[in-house]
């Protein structure tokens, strides 16, 4: 099953990832729907959490420097073990043939994102998925013109090991 986590950077809600882990439901809190709205009109989310990135105006500080924000954690049991995936929108991948240039922030957004949030709400995945989308789609959807980028992780001692297929 998959539980939607949707995630206010500024408040990392608690009740929203523990105790909902593969229960099929939305998780939410008072304002994961004012978010919601936001997101749909553009605005960027930004942090107080001192463990992950630096905001920057347009979202997330990457090592590449392009605008990044999160769109959604997922919680997913599906693939037998719980799995979070991590969502970001990165609109400046739009289009790019080589994922090189931006493994380097899908790296930096697992250990300066997922790792706290993780540790801050006690979730032990088997895995983490870090995605970059230059638009927002609903998850398992595919669009053609839509670039997307996906990296698969293990956490290991604090760290992020990248799981190559």
């Amino acid at each position: 099953m998959l539980c939607a986590v949707w995630l206010l950077l500024g408040t990392l809600p608690v009740s929203a990832a523990s105790g909902q882990q593969g229960s099929g439901q939305q998780a939410s809190n008072q304002q994961t729907s004012d978010q919601q709205t936001n997101d749909q009109q553009g605005s960027d989310p930004q942090t107080s959490d001192p463990q992950a990135s630096r905001p920057q105006a347009n979202g997330l500080a990457v090592p590449s420097g392009q605008p990044v924000t999160l769109a959604e954690v997922l919680l997913d049991d599906t693939p037998g073990a719980l799995w979070a995936r991590f969502r970001f929108v990165a609109p400046q991948i739009a289009g790019a043939a080589d994922p090189g240039r931006s493994a380097a922030d899908i790296d930096h957004l697992c250990a300066a994102v997922a790792l706290p949030y993780l540790a801050h709400h006690r979730v032990t995945p088997e895995r983490v998925v870090i995605s970059l989308s230059d638009r927002l789609l609903p998850f398992g959807s595919s669009v053609p013109e839509a670039t997307q980028f996906f990296e698969t992780y293990r956490l290991e001692a604090g760290t992020c090991i990248w799981e190559g297929y």
